[in-house]
């Protein structure tokens, strides 16, 4: 999930036409990539984290879309990625706000993790 070689960001359009972003370069690959992306109508509405000194599993938790922002009573998760038991588990969430853009740190693993949101 968390590979360090180029990534390309993958946006979506409000009428749901998707498009890669500019390649952002990360350095030697370390692992498999994974690209989760939402069912039309959704976007991603948080994390679910397990974190020993990195983040060593996520989930992707998703909130349908509305005119107001979006519903986290109408939501569903991506698999788990990563085999990591035991840690610390954290859970990040917009708060029915709009998704924008991911904010984190990495070294030799994946530090920090935040999601920007904006209001609709």
């Amino acid at each position: 999930m968390f590979s360090t070689d180029i990534h390309v960001p993958l946006f979506r359009t409000q009428s749901g036409k998707t498009f890669d972003g500019l390649p952002r370069a990360a350095g030697a690959e370390k692992g498999k990539r994974r690209r989760v992306v939402a069912k039309n109508g959704y976007v991603v509405g948080g994390l679910k984290a397990t974190s020993e000194n990195a983040i060593r599993s996520m989930t992707v938790i998703f909130h349908k879309l509305t005119d107001e922002g979006t519903d986290p009573e109408d939501s569903y998760e991506s698999d788990t990625y990563g085999k990591w038991e035991g840690g610390n588990k954290a859970v990040i969430t917009i708060d029915g706000k709009v998704p924008v853009g991911v904010d984190g740190y990495y070294g030799l693993g994946l530090d920090q993790l935040a999601l920007i949101v904006t209001e609709l």
